[in-house]
C-alpha cells in the first residue's frame, strides 16, 4: 500500500505572542498511521546583547 495523506491540520496562535512562542502546528496524518507535526515559533532576539 503506498504511503497517502490523509489528513492535513493546522493551528494558529492568535493570541498575544511574542519572540520564543509558537506561531503555526501543522499535523498531517497518512494512511499508514504515521504522522509529521511540523512546529514554527517567532524568532527570539538575546535581548541582553543589544546595548
Amino acid at each position: 500500500m503506498e504511503k497517502g495523506l490523509l489528513l492535513k491540520a493546522a493551528e494558529h496562535n492568535w493570541g498575544m505572542i511574542g519572540p520564543g512562542d509558537w506561531r503555526l502546528i501543522t499535523w498531517f496524518i497518512y494512511n499508514d498511521g504515521s504522522y509529521d507535526i511540523i512546529s514554527e515559533f517567532i524568532q527570539q532576539e538575546n535581548s541582553w546583547m543589544n546595548f
